[in-house]
C-alpha cells in the first residue's frame, strides 16, 4: 500500500510504501538486521537495501550500525513514532472499512484521570449492551495530547477539559464538573483544616498542574503567594501526581478525579477556597470521517445528552 505522507525532516510530501515502513519498524524493534529479516521472511541483504533506500528517500540517517546491533538515531526515533502512528491508523481504518452489516469494531476514546471518567465509562458500557460486538480502546492523556491524537484520527472521541479549540471539535457536556483541591499527607498540620486558602501555602513546596492553561488558572488563584512557593516539578496526570504528596511538606494541587485514587488513611484532600472547578465535555473532531461503530457511538452520546437536557 502506498501512502502520501509529510516527512518530519523536510516537511515535503512523499509517496511511501507501507511495506517499507513495516520493514523499518521490524528492524527498530529487533535491533538487529538479521533477526528482523528472519522475522519478515526475507534475506538480510534485501532488508538492508530497503532500509538504505528509505534513508535516502527521507534524506536522513535513521540507524547507527555496528557489527551486532543497530540503534536508532534521533531522526530514527522521531520517524519510529510517526511510523507507529501510521501503522496504528492503517489498522484502525482497515477494521472500520471491513466490518460487516452487524455493528462491530473498535472505538478509540481517551481522557485524563478525571471525576467524570466513571460517567464516561458508564456510557460506554450502556452502548456496549446495545452493540456487544463494539469494543473500546481507552487511551489516557491530558487534553493537549488527546486532541493531537484526535487530529490524527487515532482517537474518535474523548473527555476534554476546557479550554480547548471549540472551533475544531463538536462536543456534549458531561458532568459533574470537578473541583480543585490540595492533596497532602494525612498527618500534615494543614490536613486539620476544612479547606485550603492560598495563604496556607505561603512558602510551601507545591506541585502544580503540567498543562499550561490549568497551571495559569492555579497561578491566578495563588496570586502573590505564587512567588513564595517552591514548585520543583510539573506533572500532567493528576492520579500519578498524587504519589508526590507522600513526601512530608509537599502539597499537590489537583482535582477530585485524582483524589479518588489515593488511600485516605495516608493522604488527605481538601478543596481550594474560594472554590474553583474544571469544566469537562465529550468531544470529537468536526467534519471527520468516522467508522460505523464510532459514528454510532457519537450519535448515542448526542442522544444521551439531549435526553438529559444537557
Amino acid at each position: 500500500m502506498l501512502l502520501i505522507v509529510k516527512t518530519p525532516f523536510n516537511g515535503q510530501e512523499e509517496i511511501m510504501d507501507m511495506r517499507v515502513i513495516h520493514y523499518f519498524l521490524a528492524a527498530a524493534r529487533e535491533g538487529n538486521i538479521t533477526k528482523a529479516a528472519k522475522r519478515l521472511h526475507m534475506t538480510q541483504p534485501t532488508l538492508s537495501r530497503q532500509l538504505a533506500e528509505l534513508e535516502s528517500e527521507l534524506g536522513a540517517r535513521l540507524f547507527e550500525r555496528s557489527s551486532r546491533r543497530i540503534t536508532l538515531t534521533s531522526e530514527g526515533i522521531l520517524f519510529r513514532r510517526r511510523a507507529e502512528e501510521m501503522e496504528e491508523l492503517l489498522a484502525k481504518t482497515k477494521e472500520e472499512i471491513s466490518s460487516g452489516e452487524e455493528l462491530a469494531g473498535t472505538v478509540a476514546v481517551g481522557g485524563g484521570e478525571l471525576l467524570v471518567t466513571s460517567v464516561f465509562v458508564s456510557l460506554i458500557r450502556k452502548f456496549q449492551k446495545e452493540h456487544p460486538h463494539v469494543f473500546f480502546d481507552y487511551q489516557t492523556g491530558v487534553t493537549d495530547r488527546v486532541t493531537e491524537r484526535m487530529d490524527m484520527g487515532l482517537i474518535d472521541a474523548a473527555v476534554l477539559v476546557r479550554p480547548f479549540d471549540s472551533v475544531k471539535y463538536d462536543s456534549v457536556p458531561i458532568g459533574p464538573d470537578a473541583r480543585w483541591g490540595v492533596i497532602m499527607r494525612a498527618d500534615d498540620p494543614l490536613a486539620e483544616k476544612e479547606s485550603i486558602r492560598k495563604e496556607d501555602l505561603l512558602g510551601k513546596t507545591v506541585i502544580l498542574p503540567g498543562r499550561l492553561e490549568l497551571n495559569a488558572e492555579i497561578a491566578n488563584w495563588l496570586g502573590s503567594v505564587r512567588k513564595t512557593i517552591t514548585s520543583p516539578i510539573k506533572w500532567d496526570l493528576g492520579g500519578s501526581r498524587v504519589i508526590l504528596a507522600e513526601d512530608p511538606g509537599c502539597y499537590v494541587i489537583t482535582t477530585e478525579g485524582a483524589a479518588a485514587l489515593f488511600d485516605e488513611r495516608r493522604l488527605s484532600f481538601l478543596l481550594l477556597e474560594p472554590k474553583r472547578k474544571i469544566e469537562t465535555v465529550i468531544a470529537w473532531k468536526k467534519d471527520q470521517p468516522f467508522g460505523r461503530a464510532a459514528e454510532a457511538f457519537i450519535r448515542f452520546l448526542q442522544k444521551e445528552a439531549a435526553e438529559k437536557g444537557l
